[in-house]
């Protein structure tokens, strides 16, 4: 008997040679909308350089991700409601309050800290499923980010 599962495989390595490799063990992120917040203390290097790292993952991973930075030049690639609405996971990766935190409030959400982000972007991503929490069970234990 053919298992469609197989055949799916071999379909996408077929046009991405990297998809076995990263994607046998996490095949559902392909499938998955994911918005990342970024935002350090300062607004500064920290904000876009974890924004760049998680972009990278994605990109690595087959993964269609898009980052908001909140830095000092303010929120930049704002998310639109719809985008919001399409996401399947949001990560925050900050070190203080986010701005407008509360327009995730029906998104699981994963949070972490802005080195965490850089060190670990593809590690964030692949623990999605798992380490991720409601916006309320996310907001009680990250009242500093979320407030």
């Amino acid at each position: 008997m053919v298992d469609i599962n197989n055949i799916f495989t071999l379909f996408l390595c077929t046009f991405n040679k990297n998809y076995f490799f990263y994607h046998s063990a996490f095949p559902f992120l392909l499938f998955m909308k994911i918005l990342c917040v970024t935002k350090c203390p300062t607004g500064m290097v920290q904000t876009y350089v974890a924004a760049e790292k998680l972009e990278q993952a994605g990109k690595k991973l087959g993964v269609d991700l898009s980052v908001e930075t909140q830095g000092a030049m303010g929120i930049q690639n704002q998310f639109s409601p719809e985008q919001i609405d399409e996401a399947d996971y949001i990560v925050i990766a900050a070190d203080v309050a986010i701005d407008e935190a509360s327009r995730f409030g029906n998104k699981k959400l994963y949070v972490t800290s802005l080195e965490d982000a850089i060190v670990h972007p593809e590690q964030i991503l692949e623990s999605l499923t798992t380490k991720s929490y409601s916006y309320q069970d996310a907001t009680v234990s990250n009242k500093k980010i979320l407030g």
